[in-house]
């Protein structure tokens, strides 16, 4: 969430407005993210079902209800006049979780009447955006080739993203896993103002099909600029051995558009999902090249890193918690995020993936430590975003 660079306890939430995916579950599709366990389509918020949970006295519940429920007290199932077997009590799960449904009909927690609860969970207060530091970034998955993306047609797809983007104020947009489709059709929301930069990592896949004929996949970089091509593109590889290569071919894309007023190097990347060492390979070598290209100037990082924060694979990128970088990422002095004995700074963060049911950050959004302060950051929820596995995150940063 965002606390402002003046109130640093203030809290920020938006809301969008535009498409309509409230209450959809979103798959967990692609395979490409660390980390096993990850649960696919979670139960859509809020659907009916038969069987509902038995009111004192024993009336069965009326459909609407969660499948499955238990007797409540005093109930008798027909055929089971006499029995006293009573089921097992539900026993809540709600963790850190301050609001929201504690798996047995509850609720973890009531915010209070100026707050909203947040996909995550949270008890956040509203307020304008404006508050926010003024460098703003955002980055997201978009699983453009293999999430299905139901329901969603292209256009609505680009009007979501594109109003989010506007809304923030965007200074760059880092996307990962996109369809050139996708690019096209958000190019065309977004109107004059806006350049890119692109590069493919696939020429054609079947699964991007669905946005246009042009079937390349890969990443770009989307930012406000007066021609259509952001200055300065460039791209490295970043399979470092054989053993490294994955179905993604995993790179590093750069460009220099100027925010704030400032010419500023700007890059996304999206790591492997296969074991560490590849990862720390991946990420030493965007230190090293994110140092050269910027001449140790003021540099932006975000993207899919496939890593928690607290992972020795991101030690080249993090200049805290025993990483030997140079930079400072946007959750970091979060004390929500924090886990037990954190003082100061961690490399802790607000849970971006799967979009259904978070459990993990494995998105990031990364100033140089030097030249930004006052970093703050939060994540959207999927019906705010758009239907890839997933969670949209906004970063903002002041410049020192």
């Amino acid at each position: 969430m965002f606390r402002s660079f003046a109130m640093r306890g203030a809290r920020i939430v938006w809301a969008s407005a535009s498409l309509v995916l409230l209450g959809v579950a979103v798959p967990n599709c692609g395979g490409n993210d660390s980390a096993a366990g990850s649960p696919g389509s979670g139960a859509v918020a809020g659907a009916s079902g038969q069987g509902g949970n038995a009111g004192a006295g024993g009336n069965a519940g009326a459909a609407g209800s969660q499948v499955g429920g238990f007797a409540g007290s005093g109930a008798t199932a027909p055929g089971d006049a006499g029995k006293t077997d009573a089921a097992p009590p539900c026993k809540p799960s709600c963790g850190k979780r301050e609001c929201g449904d504690d798996g047995c009909k509850g609720e973890c927690g009531k915010c209070a009447a100026y707050e909203l609860c947040s996909g995550n969970a949270w008890c956040l207060a509203p307020s304008d955006v404006k508050a926010a530091p003024p460098v703003r970034v955002m980055t997201l998955n978009l699983c453009g080739n293999n999430c299905p993306y139901t329901g969603v047609t292209p256009t609505a797809w680009a009007a979501t993203v594109g109003k989010s983007m506007e809304d923030w104020k965007t200074d760059a947009a880092l996307f990962t896993e996109m369809c050139y489709g996708q690019l096209a059709h958000l190019r065309a929301r977004l109107g004059a103002g806006w350049g890119y930069v692109w590069r493919s990592s696939h020429a054609d896949l079947a699964g991007c099909g669905k946005w246009g004929t042009d079937r390349r996949f890969g990443m770009a970089i989307v930012a406000p600029h007066s021609a259509t091509a952001l200055p300065n593109r460039q791209i490295a590889d970043l399979m470092p051995v054989p053993s490294c290569d994955d179905y993604n071919q995993r790179q590093l894309l750069c460009a220099e558009p100027k925010i704030d007023g400032v010419t500023t190097l700007t890059c996304v990347t999206h790591f492997t999902h296969k074991s560490g060492n590849c990862r720390v390979q991946q990420a030493q070598k965007v230190a090293d090249l994110t140092l050269s290209w910027s001449g140790g100037s003021a540099t932006i990082l975000g993207g899919d890193l496939n890593a928690k924060p607290e992972s020795a694979d991101l030690d080249p990128l993090y200049a805290i918690g025993g990483g030997k970088g140079r930079y400072f990422e946007i959750d970091q002095e979060e004390p929500k995020w924090w886990p037990t004995g954190c003082t100061g700074a961690c490399r802790s963060g607000e849970f971006t993936f799967p979009a259904s049911k978070p459990d993990r950050k494995i998105d990031f959004i990364f100033f140089s430590a030097k030249h930004f302060t006052s970093l703050t950051g939060d994540v959207l929820t999927a019906a705010s975003g758009s239907a890839t596995d997933h969670l949209t995150v906004r970063g903002a940063a002041a410049r020192k």
